[in-house]
């Protein structure tokens, strides 16, 4: 199975839930992904469609509370 780029960035954002991130900060942890390919990840798919992140300012995101509980649900 691939790991999309949607996979990883879902993944960071598990693993770093103590602060709200950019789109650069997340460029800067996976500089091969194109920065209008790592925007257009949170707002639209990660933000809007799947629910699972959420914007807590403008330009910033953090996870979903009930996803980090979802996730952990499937790992017990």
């Amino acid at each position: 199975m691939k790991v999309t780029q949607k996979d990883q960035i879902l993944f960071f954002f598990s693993n770093n839930q103590d602060m709200e991130y950019t789109p650069s900060d997340i460029y800067k942890e996976f500089p091969t992904f194109a920065q209008s390919s790592i925007r257009r990840i949170l707002k639209q798919e990660l933000v809007k469609r799947d629910n699972k992140l959420i914007q807590e300012s403008y330009g910033h995101y953090n996870i979903n509370d009930e996803i980090i509980e979802v996730i952990y649900r499937k790992i017990l």
